[in-house]
């Protein structure tokens, strides 16, 4: 996200509990992760492969000068691909056809 989407995201968000409880959330995972080398496993469940949510903390690793907080993330399915390792606001999905042949969708954030 950048500054100015991440501006209105708080505008919009203004006066509900998500604020507080993203800083809360933010400073967990901040406060969890060593500077010196070691880093953070993310793991899923067999229902729920969180790599969307890593995506969006190797970007957040990036931008913050925190590599620290760039996972590495437990599959429970490692045959299925995922765009993990590549830092963008929104990863792609991985292309295919639907099974109607038309071209793939694009990604969702």
């Amino acid at each position: 996200m950048d500054a100015v989407r991440v501006a209105l995201l708080r505008e919009v968000l203004a006066g509900t509990e998500w604020l507080g409880a993203t800083r809360r959330f933010a400073g967990a995972l901040r406060g969890s992760v060593v500077s010196h080398g070691g880093g953070m496993l993310l793991v899923g469940t067999p229902e729920y492969e969180p790599w969307h949510l890593a995506a969006h903390l190797v970007d957040e690793a990036a931008w913050s000068g925190t590599p620290e907080l760039a996972p590495t993330l437990v599959r429970h399915d490692a045959r299925t691909p995922s765009p993990t390792s590549t830092p963008s606001s929104c990863s792609p999905r991985t292309a295919s056809s639907t099974s109607s042949g038309s071209p793939p969708r694009p990604p969702t954030c």
